[in-house]
């Protein structure tokens, strides 16, 4: 499961018809800054989460409206960002931070970290944690630092210029002179770089020189007249191992592309062919071998006094059946070694195709009398998902009009929504969110958890709180807003 960074109130998660929420909870005794609370309610402050106080008992609740929100953690597990993204994150998160300070906000009191920045899962616009309170603490620098090395290794490093452009922030993180204001004003200008070389033509852009650093436009930053951050300075420092792994996650990737391009139908069969090293002549000759040397050690102890009774100097009845015995053992042993290599080739050949699922475009709906291939057969299509029911993998089934539509859950996370660029499976109706909920395998297990849809999740009626795994149970009934579907583990759709 997901472990959730430390916060000094303790974290919940609570949904009702109006939405999701993220839910802090004050003791009478702790301080909150009264006016910023003031300010919180009565102002709509840009790129922060929007906030309501309650009291309930001798506790305050603080409630964070994170409705059709992802969390950033869930988004950089997903997929990887391209160079635009990583820069429009960065801008709307400075920009958010320095806004809070025209209503009298703290830099201390933003929780700059993955799991409690949230993002709107199409536009990509991020919502900020703000909490009013001493007890925050922290430092923004620190976080800061942590998060832009996080993101920098989730930038897709397929992308071309990515390089270049996570030199460039590194480089503006170790100035000497690091101010937020002035970083804001580096990394609108990277973007603009970014959107120039976008509109160029590749042969264009091949020919110009890359840019070196330091160059003269970001070492002018940041300006004179910049808003100071604990005097003046944010120390910020680059974290070497975040550079190493993103450099590895690229060097892998092309290592990949360029295996996938030698790789022909040629050297498949080869491989195939090598697995099956033990032909049943060669079998043969083996296990004939293994008999000789077990015979001919049988008859070395015949001949020596190792089983002749001392007292009557005949051979002993009970040592020459335990010898027997033993080989007769060994030779069922290598035996069944022999010709079960066989088998274990075959069984790693069904895990193979099970770790590679059909592409979900290609699974359609089907009816109830849909034939299914027999043993040892090809269907000649990728419409059956016989091969992930008898694999164990279980299904979402969902029957409308006397049509059953049957999704095997494929691979260990799989998200339902209707955002089709960011699910694996599409559910094409209004009332579900973007990317509404997730099926997760851990441990043998599968949870459900909603991701702060609108209109919520249910499990056997009962709607589910956001952020929570719920373990499922064959056939238990899973609702997305209003869409019913049957979580089921079953061989064959009756």
């Amino acid at each position: 499961m997901e472990k959730e960074a430390k916060l000094p109130y303790e974290v919940t998660f609570e949904s009702d018809v109006r939405g999701s929420y993220l839910v802090l909870k004050v003791n009478q005794e702790d301080d909150l800054y009264g006016y910023q609370v003031e300010m919180m309610l009565s102002n709509n402050i840009p790129s922060l989460l929007e906030f309501n106080l309650r009291q309930k008992d001798i506790y305050r609740y603080l409630y964070y409206n994170i409705t059709s929100k992802l969390k950033l953690s869930n988004l950089l597990e997903r997929r990887k960002l391209k160079k635009i993204e990583l820069l429009e994150i960065l801008i709307e998160i400075l920009q958010g931070i320095l806004a809070g300070t025209n209503f009298l906000l703290n830099y201390d009191g933003y929780c700059i970290q993955e799991e409690y920045i949230f993002i709107h899962p199409e536009t990509l616009q991020i919502s900020l944690l703000y909490i009013p309170s001493p007890m925050k603490g922290g430092d923004l620098g620190q976080e800061l630092g942590r998060l832009i090395n996080r993101l920098i290794v989730a930038v897709d490093p397929n992308e071309e210029s990515s390089d270049n452009l996570l030199l460039k922030i590194l480089y503006l993180l170790n100035l000497q002179t690091f101010t937020l204001e002035g970083f804001l004003v580096s990394l609108r200008e990277l973007k603009g770089e970014v959107l120039r070389e976008s509109t160029i033509g590749t042969k264009t852009r091949s020919k110009e020189p890359q840019e070196q650093l330091p160059s003269n436009k970001l070492s002018q930053y940041p300006p004179k007249n910049h808003m100071p951050f604990e005097e003046g300075k944010i120390v910020i420092k680059k974290d070497n191992k975040a550079c190493k792994e993103y450099k590895a996650n690229k060097d892998t990737t092309l290592k990949e592309k360029k295996g996938l391009k030698k790789e022909t139908v040629v050297s498949k069969a080869k491989q195939a062919a090598k697995e099956m090293d033990y032909t049943n002549r060669t079998k043969l000759m083996i296990l004939l071998s293994e008999t000789l040397i077990l015979i001919t050690v049988g008859l070395i102890f015949l001949e020596t006094t190792i089983l002749k009774n001392p007292a009557t100097g005949q051979v002993d009845v009970a040592s020459l059946m335990g010898v027997f015995i033993l080989v007769s053992v060994i030779n069922y042993l290598l035996f069944k070694k022999v010709f079960l290599k066989e088998r274990i080739t075959v069984v790693k050949e069904v895990e193979t195709v099970k770790d590679h699922p059909p592409n979900s475009k290609q699974v359609k709906g089907f009816k109830e009398n849909t034939a299914y291939p027999k043993k040892g057969t090809y269907a000649g299509n990728l419409d059956t998902v016989l091969l992930v029911s008898s694999n164990g993998r279980p299904n979402l089934i969902s029957v409308q009009g006397g049509i059953k539509e049957k999704k095997p859950i494929n691979g260990d996370l799989f998200i339902v929504g209707k955002l089709k660029e960011q699910v694996d499976y599409v559910v094409p109706k209004k009332t579900v969110s973007r990317v509404h909920a997730e099926i997760r395998h851990v441990d043998g297990g599968y949870f459900l958890k909603d991701l702060n849809s609108r209109n919520g999740t249910y499990l056997n009626g009962e709607r589910i709180q956001s952020n929570i795994d719920f373990l499922l149970k064959d056939e238990d009934r899973v609702t997305f807003a209003d869409a019913e579907y049957i979580f089921s583990f079953e061989e064959n759709s009756r």
